[in-house]
Protein backbone atom coordinates (compact mmCIF):
# COMPACT_ATOMS: atom_id res chain seq x y z
CA UNK A 1 0.00 0.00 0.00
CA UNK A 2 1.06 3.19 -0.32
CA UNK A 3 -0.31 6.80 0.34
CA UNK A 4 0.21 10.46 -0.84
CA UNK A 5 -0.90 13.75 -0.83
CA UNK A 6 -2.07 14.98 -4.16
CA UNK A 7 -4.41 18.51 -4.64
CA UNK A 8 -6.27 18.19 -1.19
CA UNK A 9 -6.54 14.69 -1.89
CA UNK A 10 -5.41 11.46 -0.14
CA UNK A 11 -5.28 8.04 -2.17
CA UNK A 12 -4.65 5.02 -0.71
CA UNK A 13 -3.35 2.38 -3.43
CA UNK A 14 -3.75 -1.20 -3.06
CA UNK A 15 -4.20 -4.06 -4.81
CA UNK A 16 -7.09 -6.38 -3.60
CA UNK A 17 -5.98 -10.09 -3.91
CA UNK A 18 -9.33 -11.88 -3.61
CA UNK A 19 -10.43 -13.02 -7.32
CA UNK A 20 -14.20 -13.72 -8.37
CA UNK A 21 -12.45 -16.84 -10.63
CA UNK A 22 -8.88 -17.52 -10.80
CA UNK A 23 -8.23 -16.12 -14.18
CA UNK A 24 -4.81 -17.43 -16.15
CA UNK A 25 -2.12 -16.56 -18.87
CA UNK A 26 -1.96 -18.92 -21.78
CA UNK A 27 1.62 -20.05 -22.63
CA UNK A 28 2.11 -21.85 -25.99
CA UNK A 29 4.84 -23.92 -25.76
CA UNK A 30 5.72 -24.24 -29.31
CA UNK A 31 7.04 -27.38 -31.57
CA UNK A 32 10.38 -29.02 -32.19
CA UNK A 33 9.81 -27.51 -35.98
CA UNK A 34 6.41 -29.15 -36.48
CA UNK A 35 3.16 -28.38 -36.75
CA UNK A 36 1.80 -30.04 -33.03
CA UNK A 37 2.75 -30.63 -29.51
CA UNK A 38 1.10 -31.89 -26.47
CA UNK A 39 1.78 -31.36 -23.41
CA UNK A 40 1.61 -34.21 -20.62
CA UNK A 41 3.12 -33.20 -17.21
CA UNK A 42 4.24 -30.62 -15.27
CA UNK A 43 6.44 -30.80 -12.34
CA UNK A 44 6.41 -27.92 -9.46
CA UNK A 45 9.28 -25.97 -10.72
CA UNK A 46 6.96 -25.35 -14.08
CA UNK A 47 9.24 -27.75 -15.83
CA UNK A 48 6.98 -29.96 -18.64
CA UNK A 49 6.96 -32.88 -20.78
CA UNK A 50 5.26 -33.96 -23.51
CA UNK A 51 4.66 -34.85 -27.36
CA UNK A 52 6.04 -32.66 -30.35
CA UNK A 53 6.09 -32.76 -33.53
CA UNK A 54 9.88 -32.49 -35.97
CA UNK A 55 10.25 -30.49 -38.87
CA UNK A 56 9.66 -33.87 -40.73
CA UNK A 57 5.61 -33.81 -39.47
CA UNK A 58 5.68 -37.21 -39.17
CA UNK A 59 7.35 -38.31 -36.43
CA UNK A 60 6.92 -36.71 -32.64
CA UNK A 61 9.35 -36.45 -30.42
CA UNK A 62 9.88 -36.28 -26.36
CA UNK A 63 10.11 -32.79 -24.99
CA UNK A 64 11.27 -31.13 -22.06
CA UNK A 65 10.55 -27.32 -22.03
CA UNK A 66 12.37 -25.20 -19.31
CA UNK A 67 13.52 -21.70 -19.28
CA UNK A 68 11.35 -21.02 -22.19
CA UNK A 69 12.78 -23.40 -24.42
CA UNK A 70 11.74 -26.71 -26.13
CA UNK A 71 14.41 -29.32 -25.73
CA UNK A 72 14.21 -32.71 -27.95
CA UNK A 73 14.97 -35.43 -25.93
CA UNK A 74 15.53 -38.15 -28.65
CA UNK A 75 14.24 -41.76 -28.76
CA UNK A 76 15.82 -45.30 -28.01
CA UNK A 77 17.31 -45.87 -31.47
CA UNK A 78 13.79 -45.58 -33.17
CA UNK A 79 11.64 -42.85 -34.83
CA UNK A 80 9.40 -42.10 -31.99
CA UNK A 81 9.39 -40.80 -28.26
CA UNK A 82 6.55 -39.37 -25.97
CA UNK A 83 7.36 -37.86 -22.30
CA UNK A 84 4.38 -38.28 -20.03
CA UNK A 85 5.41 -37.14 -16.22
CA UNK A 86 8.53 -35.27 -14.81
CA UNK A 87 9.60 -34.61 -10.93
CA UNK A 88 10.85 -32.11 -9.29
CA UNK A 89 14.39 -33.78 -9.78
CA UNK A 90 14.23 -33.45 -13.30
CA UNK A 91 13.50 -37.34 -14.09
CA UNK A 92 11.36 -38.17 -16.93
CA UNK A 93 8.95 -40.87 -17.93
CA UNK A 94 7.50 -41.92 -21.30
CA UNK A 95 7.91 -44.65 -23.93
CA UNK A 96 10.31 -44.56 -26.82
CA UNK A 97 10.67 -46.60 -29.84
CA UNK A 98 13.99 -48.63 -29.92
CA UNK A 99 14.13 -48.72 -33.97
CA UNK A 100 12.22 -47.77 -37.00
CA UNK A 101 9.26 -51.10 -36.23
CA UNK A 102 8.86 -50.83 -33.08
CA UNK A 103 6.04 -49.17 -30.84
CA UNK A 104 8.46 -48.27 -27.59
CA UNK A 105 9.44 -49.25 -24.40
CA UNK A 106 9.04 -47.35 -21.40
CA UNK A 107 11.91 -45.13 -20.06
CA UNK A 108 13.17 -43.19 -17.15
CA UNK A 109 15.25 -40.59 -18.31
CA UNK A 110 17.77 -39.06 -15.77
CA UNK A 111 21.04 -37.19 -15.85
CA UNK A 112 20.53 -36.43 -19.59
CA UNK A 113 20.36 -39.88 -20.68
CA UNK A 114 17.19 -41.93 -21.51
CA UNK A 115 17.14 -45.58 -20.00
CA UNK A 116 15.13 -48.50 -21.39
CA UNK A 117 12.97 -49.70 -18.60
CA UNK A 118 12.58 -53.20 -20.48
CA UNK A 119 8.92 -55.50 -20.58
CA UNK A 120 7.84 -58.37 -19.58
CA UNK A 121 8.59 -60.36 -22.76
CA UNK A 122 6.84 -58.30 -24.55
CA UNK A 123 7.35 -55.75 -27.49
CA UNK A 124 5.36 -53.10 -25.59
CA UNK A 125 6.08 -51.16 -22.24
CA UNK A 126 5.04 -48.07 -21.44
CA UNK A 127 5.99 -45.56 -18.09
CA UNK A 128 3.52 -43.00 -17.75
CA UNK A 129 4.53 -41.60 -13.87
CA UNK A 130 7.04 -40.62 -11.83
CA UNK A 131 7.71 -40.13 -7.91
CA UNK A 132 10.46 -38.02 -6.32
CA UNK A 133 12.38 -41.13 -5.70
CA UNK A 134 12.38 -41.66 -9.50
CA UNK A 135 9.90 -44.56 -8.98
CA UNK A 136 8.08 -44.81 -11.87
CA UNK A 137 4.31 -46.81 -13.19
CA UNK A 138 2.93 -48.37 -16.18
CA UNK A 139 2.35 -51.22 -17.83
CA UNK A 140 4.42 -53.47 -19.92
CA UNK A 141 3.30 -56.26 -22.28
CA UNK A 142 3.51 -59.94 -22.33
CA UNK A 143 3.37 -63.25 -24.32
CA UNK A 144 0.87 -66.26 -24.07
CA UNK A 145 -0.83 -68.65 -26.13
CA UNK A 146 -0.69 -68.53 -29.87
CA UNK A 147 1.56 -65.09 -29.18
CA UNK A 148 -1.48 -63.28 -27.82
CA UNK A 149 -0.52 -60.40 -25.90
CA UNK A 150 -1.18 -58.80 -23.01
CA UNK A 151 0.19 -56.12 -20.10
CA UNK A 152 0.52 -55.90 -16.55
CA UNK A 153 0.93 -52.85 -14.57
CA UNK A 154 4.28 -52.28 -13.17
CA UNK A 155 6.38 -50.36 -10.67
CA UNK A 156 10.08 -49.71 -11.27
CA UNK A 157 11.80 -49.09 -8.11
CA UNK A 158 15.93 -49.49 -7.33
CA UNK A 159 16.32 -50.96 -10.85
CA UNK A 160 13.31 -53.38 -10.63
CA UNK A 161 10.36 -54.12 -13.06
CA UNK A 162 8.27 -55.11 -10.48
CA UNK A 163 4.29 -56.84 -12.20
CA UNK A 164 1.29 -55.68 -10.02
CA UNK A 165 -0.68 -58.56 -11.74
CA UNK A 166 -4.68 -57.90 -11.90
CA UNK A 167 -7.49 -58.80 -9.57
CA UNK A 168 -8.84 -61.19 -12.00
CA UNK A 169 -8.70 -65.18 -11.16
CA UNK A 170 -6.24 -65.03 -14.36
CA UNK A 171 -3.09 -64.50 -15.56
CA UNK A 172 -3.45 -63.58 -18.92
CA UNK A 173 -5.55 -60.38 -18.33
CA UNK A 174 -4.95 -56.97 -18.00
CA UNK A 175 -4.22 -54.12 -16.33
CA UNK A 176 -2.34 -50.34 -16.83
CA UNK A 177 -0.56 -48.28 -14.10
CA UNK A 178 -1.48 -44.33 -14.78
CA UNK A 179 -0.49 -42.70 -11.60
CA UNK A 180 2.02 -42.76 -8.55
CA UNK A 181 2.60 -40.52 -5.68
CA UNK A 182 5.95 -40.23 -3.50
CA UNK A 183 4.50 -42.85 -1.07
CA UNK A 184 4.89 -45.43 -3.91
CA UNK A 185 1.38 -45.90 -4.15
CA UNK A 186 -0.27 -46.66 -7.91
CA UNK A 187 -3.16 -46.10 -9.24
CA UNK A 188 -4.49 -47.11 -12.59
CA UNK A 189 -6.95 -49.70 -14.27
CA UNK A 190 -7.16 -53.77 -13.97
CA UNK A 191 -9.40 -56.64 -15.21
CA UNK A 192 -11.73 -58.15 -12.29
CA UNK A 193 -13.51 -61.60 -12.88
CA UNK A 194 -16.75 -60.19 -13.60
CA UNK A 195 -15.32 -58.17 -17.14
CA UNK A 196 -15.08 -55.39 -17.22
CA UNK A 197 -12.25 -52.90 -16.17
CA UNK A 198 -11.72 -51.13 -12.92
CA UNK A 199 -10.01 -48.17 -11.40
CA UNK A 200 -7.74 -49.69 -8.75
CA UNK A 201 -5.14 -48.02 -6.49
CA UNK A 202 -1.59 -50.22 -5.12
CA UNK A 203 -0.31 -49.86 -1.75
CA UNK A 204 2.10 -51.88 0.48
CA UNK A 205 1.67 -54.95 -2.00
CA UNK A 206 -1.84 -54.50 -2.77
CA UNK A 207 -4.05 -54.06 -5.08
CA UNK A 208 -7.76 -52.69 -4.29
CA UNK A 209 -10.59 -52.29 -6.44
CA UNK A 210 -12.00 -48.89 -5.95
CA UNK A 211 -15.01 -49.53 -7.65
CA UNK A 212 -17.19 -47.16 -10.09
CA UNK A 213 -19.77 -45.13 -9.84
CA UNK A 214 -22.59 -47.40 -10.09
CA UNK A 215 -21.95 -48.26 -13.57
CA UNK A 216 -19.84 -51.18 -15.20
CA UNK A 217 -16.43 -49.53 -15.63
CA UNK A 218 -13.79 -47.38 -14.41
CA UNK A 219 -10.11 -46.20 -14.42
CA UNK A 220 -7.63 -44.33 -12.11
CA UNK A 221 -5.24 -41.51 -13.37
CA UNK A 222 -3.65 -39.45 -10.99
CA UNK A 223 -2.83 -39.86 -7.16
CA UNK A 224 -1.38 -36.86 -4.75
CA UNK A 225 0.12 -37.23 -1.93
CA UNK A 226 -2.87 -37.10 0.36
CA UNK A 227 -3.63 -40.14 -1.32
CA UNK A 228 -6.69 -38.80 -3.03
CA UNK A 229 -7.18 -40.22 -6.63
CA UNK A 230 -8.68 -38.82 -10.03
CA UNK A 231 -10.25 -40.67 -13.09
CA UNK A 232 -13.32 -41.57 -14.52
CA UNK A 233 -16.22 -43.97 -14.24
CA UNK A 234 -19.05 -45.05 -15.58
CA UNK A 235 -22.71 -44.11 -13.78
CA UNK A 236 -25.96 -45.96 -12.97
CA UNK A 237 -27.17 -44.75 -16.35
CA UNK A 238 -24.09 -45.60 -18.52
CA UNK A 239 -22.46 -42.27 -19.08
CA UNK A 240 -19.28 -41.66 -17.80
CA UNK A 241 -17.99 -39.44 -15.18
CA UNK A 242 -14.81 -37.84 -13.52
CA UNK A 243 -14.32 -39.08 -10.41
CA UNK A 244 -12.52 -37.77 -7.22
CA UNK A 245 -11.99 -41.11 -4.68
CA UNK A 246 -10.94 -40.04 -1.08
CA UNK A 247 -11.63 -41.81 2.58
CA UNK A 248 -12.97 -44.42 0.87
CA UNK A 249 -15.80 -43.13 -1.68
CA UNK A 250 -16.03 -42.16 -5.01
CA UNK A 251 -17.86 -38.73 -5.95
CA UNK A 252 -19.27 -37.74 -9.00
CA UNK A 253 -18.17 -34.67 -10.01
CA UNK A 254 -20.16 -34.27 -12.93
CA UNK A 255 -19.20 -32.99 -16.47
CA UNK A 256 -19.65 -30.07 -18.74
CA UNK A 257 -22.69 -30.97 -20.48
CA UNK A 258 -21.16 -34.51 -22.02
CA UNK A 259 -18.90 -37.07 -20.60
CA UNK A 260 -16.12 -35.89 -18.28
CA UNK A 261 -12.28 -37.43 -17.28
CA UNK A 262 -10.53 -36.17 -14.50
CA UNK A 263 -6.52 -36.23 -15.55
CA UNK A 264 -4.74 -35.04 -12.35
CA UNK A 265 -5.08 -33.50 -9.07
CA UNK A 266 -2.35 -31.24 -7.47
CA UNK A 267 -1.74 -31.14 -3.58
CA UNK A 268 -4.56 -28.75 -2.98
CA UNK A 269 -7.10 -30.97 -4.18
CA UNK A 270 -7.24 -28.93 -7.62
CA UNK A 271 -8.40 -31.46 -10.55
CA UNK A 272 -8.20 -31.06 -14.41
CA UNK A 273 -9.29 -33.21 -17.28
CA UNK A 274 -11.48 -32.96 -19.97
CA UNK A 275 -15.21 -32.95 -20.63
CA UNK A 276 -17.55 -33.16 -23.50
CA UNK A 277 -19.61 -30.14 -24.12
CA UNK A 278 -22.41 -29.95 -26.85
CA UNK A 279 -21.91 -33.58 -27.35
CA UNK A 280 -18.33 -33.93 -29.56
CA UNK A 281 -16.50 -31.28 -28.40
CA UNK A 282 -13.72 -31.38 -25.75
CA UNK A 283 -13.01 -28.94 -23.33
CA UNK A 284 -10.08 -28.52 -20.58
CA UNK A 285 -11.67 -28.44 -16.93
CA UNK A 286 -10.48 -26.91 -13.66
CA UNK A 287 -12.35 -28.51 -10.77
CA UNK A 288 -12.00 -26.75 -7.47
CA UNK A 289 -14.46 -25.41 -4.62
CA UNK A 290 -16.65 -28.09 -5.48
CA UNK A 291 -17.21 -26.37 -9.14
CA UNK A 292 -16.41 -27.67 -12.55
CA UNK A 293 -15.37 -24.75 -14.59
CA UNK A 294 -14.34 -24.94 -18.30
CA UNK A 295 -10.85 -23.50 -18.61
CA UNK A 296 -12.19 -21.78 -21.99
CA UNK A 297 -13.47 -19.45 -19.79
CA UNK A 298 -10.89 -18.39 -17.37
CA UNK A 299 -8.16 -17.34 -20.00
CA UNK A 300 -8.22 -13.97 -22.25
CA UNK A 301 -11.44 -13.80 -24.67
CA UNK A 302 -8.82 -12.12 -27.38
CA UNK A 303 -6.39 -15.19 -26.65
CA UNK A 304 -7.79 -17.03 -29.98
CA UNK A 305 -7.21 -20.30 -28.28
CA UNK A 306 -9.63 -23.88 -27.40
CA UNK A 307 -8.14 -25.19 -24.48
CA UNK A 308 -9.58 -29.20 -25.27
CA UNK A 309 -7.07 -31.10 -22.48
CA UNK A 310 -6.03 -30.35 -19.56
CA UNK A 311 -3.59 -33.13 -18.66
CA UNK A 312 -1.51 -32.52 -15.30
CA UNK A 313 -1.52 -29.07 -12.79
CA UNK A 314 1.38 -28.71 -10.43
CA UNK A 315 0.78 -27.54 -6.59
CA UNK A 316 1.39 -24.23 -7.60
CA UNK A 317 -1.81 -24.17 -10.08
CA UNK A 318 -0.26 -24.34 -13.28
CA UNK A 319 -1.63 -26.42 -15.34
CA UNK A 320 -0.54 -27.50 -18.67
CA UNK A 321 -2.61 -29.64 -22.10
CA UNK A 322 -3.03 -29.29 -25.19
CA UNK A 323 -5.62 -27.34 -27.47
CA UNK A 324 -6.35 -25.10 -30.52
CA UNK A 325 -4.30 -21.92 -31.00
CA UNK A 326 -5.37 -18.87 -32.36
CA UNK A 327 -3.51 -20.62 -35.56
CA UNK A 328 -5.65 -23.18 -36.08
CA UNK A 329 -2.41 -25.48 -35.00
CA UNK A 330 -2.87 -28.12 -32.27
CA UNK A 331 -0.34 -27.24 -29.44
CA UNK A 332 0.82 -28.06 -25.70
CA UNK A 333 -0.22 -25.19 -23.68
CA UNK A 334 0.76 -24.09 -19.93
CA UNK A 335 -1.75 -21.97 -17.89
CA UNK A 336 -0.08 -19.71 -15.65
CA UNK A 337 -2.59 -18.28 -12.58
CA UNK A 338 -2.27 -15.11 -12.60
CA UNK A 339 -1.68 -14.62 -9.27
CA UNK A 340 1.43 -15.75 -9.77
CA UNK A 341 1.66 -12.43 -12.09
CA UNK A 342 2.32 -9.13 -10.29
CA UNK A 343 0.29 -6.22 -11.96
CA UNK A 344 0.42 -2.77 -10.21
CA UNK A 345 -1.56 0.62 -9.70
CA UNK A 346 0.41 3.74 -9.61
CA UNK A 347 0.17 7.58 -9.94
CA UNK A 348 1.90 9.09 -13.47
CA UNK A 349 3.27 12.51 -13.69
CA UNK A 350 0.56 13.42 -15.63
CA UNK A 351 -2.71 15.78 -15.10
CA UNK A 352 -5.79 16.45 -16.79
CA UNK A 353 -8.14 18.94 -15.66
CA UNK A 354 -6.09 19.38 -12.27
CA UNK A 355 -6.43 15.65 -11.58
CA UNK A 356 -3.57 12.76 -11.09
CA UNK A 357 -3.46 10.20 -13.75
CA UNK A 358 -3.30 6.61 -12.83
CA UNK A 359 -2.01 3.68 -14.71
CA UNK A 360 -2.64 -0.21 -13.75
CA UNK A 361 0.02 -2.38 -15.37
CA UNK A 362 -0.31 -6.03 -15.44
CA UNK A 363 -1.90 -9.10 -18.05
CA UNK A 364 -3.13 -7.91 -21.03
CA UNK A 365 -6.65 -9.29 -21.85
CA UNK A 366 -8.86 -8.81 -19.09
CA UNK A 367 -11.08 -6.40 -17.17
CA UNK A 368 -10.54 -5.11 -13.68
CA UNK A 369 -12.45 -3.45 -11.06
CA UNK A 370 -11.60 -0.22 -10.18
CA UNK A 371 -12.97 0.19 -6.61
CA UNK A 372 -13.00 3.66 -4.43
CA UNK A 373 -13.76 4.37 -0.78
CA UNK A 374 -14.17 7.58 1.87
CA UNK A 375 -13.43 5.30 4.86
CA UNK A 376 -11.36 1.95 3.97
CA UNK A 377 -14.17 0.27 5.43
CA UNK A 378 -17.45 0.73 2.29
CA UNK A 379 -16.05 0.26 -1.21
CA UNK A 380 -18.14 0.80 -4.35
CA UNK A 381 -17.27 -0.29 -7.95
CA UNK A 382 -16.17 2.57 -10.02
CA UNK A 383 -14.50 2.08 -13.20
CA UNK A 384 -14.46 -1.81 -15.46
CA UNK A 385 -10.72 -0.55 -16.57
CA UNK A 386 -10.39 -2.76 -19.79
CA UNK A 387 -6.51 -3.91 -20.37
CA UNK A 388 -5.68 -4.79 -23.90
CA UNK A 389 -2.35 -3.79 -24.05
CA UNK A 390 -0.36 -4.14 -20.64
CA UNK A 391 -1.07 -0.93 -19.51
CA UNK A 392 -3.99 1.38 -18.62
CA UNK A 393 -4.11 4.77 -17.98
CA UNK A 394 -7.14 6.13 -16.04
CA UNK A 395 -8.97 9.43 -14.27
CA UNK A 396 -11.24 9.57 -11.07
CA UNK A 397 -13.63 11.95 -12.36
CA UNK A 398 -15.59 12.23 -9.50
CA UNK A 399 -12.59 12.77 -6.92
CA UNK A 400 -13.47 16.31 -6.72
CA UNK A 401 -16.25 15.61 -5.04
CA UNK A 402 -14.07 13.58 -1.58
CA UNK A 403 -12.21 15.63 0.96
CA UNK A 404 -10.23 12.27 0.70
CA UNK A 405 -10.84 8.97 -1.49
CA UNK A 406 -8.78 5.47 -1.28
CA UNK A 407 -8.77 2.99 -4.12
CA UNK A 408 -7.85 -0.81 -4.82
CA UNK A 409 -8.33 -2.86 -7.81
CA UNK A 410 -10.20 -6.47 -7.29
CA UNK A 411 -8.18 -8.05 -10.68
CA UNK A 412 -8.53 -9.74 -12.66
CA UNK A 413 -11.93 -10.99 -14.90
Amino acid sequence: MKKMMMVGLVILLSLATKLQAQMYQVVDLGTLGGDSSAAYGINNNGQVVGLAYTTNNTTGHAFLYSNKTMQDLGTLGGNSSIAYAINDKGGIAGQASTDSDSIGHAFLYVNDSMQDLGTFGGTVSRAAAINANNDVAGSAYFYYFYNNAFAHAFLYSDGTLRNLGTLNSQFYFFSDGYGINNNGQVVGSTSINSGPMHAFQYSNGVMQDIGTLGGYSSSAYGINDNGQIVGNADTTDGSTHAFLYMSGLMRDLGTLNGSSCALSININGQIVGYSYINGNTEHAFLYVNDSMQDLNNLIPTNSGWILTQATAINNAGQIVGSGINSNGQYHAYLLNPLNLLPFTLSVTTNRFQGLPVFQLIGPAGFNYQLQASTNLINWDNTLILTNINGTVPFVDLDSTNFNQRFYRVVAPF
